[in-house]
């Protein structure tokens, strides 16, 4: 069985305690997913490979660590799921999916919502694993001296240096990119970005500071991002589209 007609799914469990390790894997093969097993150690060659459509991971133990592996999985766009004990706080959920997880539950993990959460993930995602380093640079847009590769996509420089995207800063920059010279209201922003509905304005207030800081790269650059008192924000930059 694979996910809305996609194929085979391949699937790395990274989860560090046996037993719910083994429980995770055992309910995905049954849903017709491949589900590699691994330690911690065999999460770089993969990396390297960059031949999964999602990271399993955990933070029992080591959480330090676990995040700085985080940000390597979210940083060659693999999808990564968060998976917990019941103790986690809500200030570890929130760093994680900031961080670019793009889900977390905790335990006692219900077989059918683990599938059903796994089927979301890759619905959003689409899928679209970067398959090598030879991309078509008809599929990126370019503004100002940055280009947005949709194939991969990495952001950099006319110099040639990347500059690093979480997945809602990806996503805030394709809104923009697609609205160019047009104020887009918070709200608008909030459903463009596909955060929580619950998700405040002061979210996307902070969301957008933290985008302009790495579009704009250095105090008295050029202002790409505008803010548009009481109405929202515009991109001030001429784009050029796929």
């Amino acid at each position: 069985m694979s996910v809305a007609g996609y194929g085979a799914i391949r699937i790395l469990n990274v989860i560090d305690d046996l037993a719910t390790r083994a429980l995770v894997t055992c309910v995905l093969q049954h849903y017709g997913m491949s589900v590699t097993s691994s330690g911690r150690e065999g999460l770089a060659q993969h990396l390297r490979r960059n031949d999964l459509d999602l990271i399993i991971l955990d933070l029992r133990h080591c959480r330090g660590e676990k995040l700085g592996l985080l940000c390597k999985i979210v940083s060659v766009f693999i999808p990564v799921m968060i998976a917990d004990d019941h103790r986690c706080a809500e200030s570890d959920r929130v760093i994680v999916l900031e961080l670019g997880a793009d889900d977390y539950m905790t335990e006692p993990i219900a077989a059918r919502e683990l599938v059903a959460r796994v089927r979301c993930i890759l619905r959003r995602r689409g899928r679209t694993r970067p398959t090598g380093h030879n991309h078509s640079e008809s599929s990126a847009y370019r503004f100002g001296d940055l280009t947005l590769n949709l194939s991969t996509r990495n952001l950099t420089r006319s110099d040639g240096t990347r500059i690093f995207l979480s997945r809602r800063e990806y996503a805030l920059l394709l809104a923009f990119l697609n609205n160019p010279d047009r104020t887009l209201t918070r709200e608008q922003l909030v459903r463009m970005t596909r955060q929580n509905q619950d998700a405040s304005e002061r979210s996307i207030d902070v969301l957008v500071l933290r985008l302009r800081r790495k579009l704009e790269g250095h105090p008295g650059s050029q202002r790409i991002i505008e803010t548009k008192r009481g109405d929202g924000y515009a991109l001030k930059a001429v784009v050029e589209r796929p």
